[in-house]
């Protein structure tokens, strides 16, 4: 029997690629994206390719009434076997120059509203004892200076997920966090900054960032986020054991040395080699 999975962020980036993937293995997807039909050219080539298996829907995190559409839409159909929350963005910038504002926002669409529209597909996900997957980072696991608000939205993802899998695991339905390192996603075009004031102690570490950040995006622009895809399939195909699995090798290298070396070590060396970087770059 053909099994259906939500992907959410499905525009761009490991979204879209994910549903590819998906529909090559025989899914039925369903595809939420913000601005729903205007979307559509993005998808044409996978309507095209899989007419009958692919839907386009509207979500938006931000805005609770968005999410409860889509919830009764599903509740009308056949309960979905799986969920990939994917949708999010990065609001980078030191602690001190954050708004409270963009702080809220950053908040409001990584964690409250994926959190919202997870907890409202529960019933449906018990009923197929289906598989809930969540695609976070490694700063999700270990954090980087200049970083602040996008770690805490990824912390508190992975905190909430990981209760959330303890709670579902008597009901068979299974929780992944996903932690990704750096791939050509356009997640840095669609990032925030967090500008300094003028009189702001940061104004030369975050231009620096800004800088180390476009000559990283550059150095992955021939990378393949295929894997990132496959990935996702096989965790919803084949349910292995574990909550959190890494994907990249600077992820994987990252995840190492926090294990295996002193906390205390391990955050003086990046504050370092942070600090150095940036100072290079500016």
């Amino acid at each position: 029997m053909q099994k259906t999975v939500l992907i959410t962020g499905a525009s761009s980036g490991f979204g879209l690629e994910a549903c590819d993937a998906f529909l090559a293995e025989g899914y039925s997807v369903l595809a939420a994206v913000r601005g729903g039909a205007t979307r559509m050219p993005l998808f044409a080539d996978l309507f095209a390719r899989y007419s009958g298996n692919i839907e386009l829907f509207e979500l938006d995190l931000l805005d609770p009434a968005s999410i409860d559409r889509l919830v009764t839409t599903l509740e009308s159909r056949a309960p979905i076997d799986g969920l990939i929350n994917n949708a999010g963005y990065g609001l980078f910038g030191a602690t001190e120059d954050v708004s409270d504002e963009s702080l809220r926002l950053q908040m409001e669409v990584n964690f409250f509203g994926t959190f919202a529209l997870t907890q409202k597909l529960l019933p449906s996900l018990r009923k197929t004892k289906g598989v809930i997957l969540t695609v976070s980072s490694i700063v999700g696991r270990h954090a980087l200076p200049l970083t602040g608000a996008y770690c805490a939205s990824k912390f508190a993802v992975e905190g909430w997920m990981e209760s959330l899998s303890a709670e579902l695991k008597p009901y068979d339905v299974a929780c992944y966090i996903l932690e990704p390192g750096g791939y050509p996603t356009g997640f840095g075009t669609s990032l925030s900054w967090s500008e300094p004031h003028l009189q702001s102690a940061y104004a030369a570490p975050t231009k620096g960032y800004q800088i180390l950040r476009e000559n990283i995006s550059k150095q992955n622009q021939g990378k393949s986020i295929r894997p990132v895809a496959q990935k996702m399939v096989y965790l919803l195909s084949k349910r292995p054991s574990g909550l959190r699995h890494l994907i990249g090798s600077d992820a994987l290298m990252t995840a190492l040395f926090g294990k295996i070396l002193p906390a205390n070590l391990w955050h003086n060396i990046i504050s370092l080699v942070m600090n150095k970087l940036q100072r290079k770059n500016v």
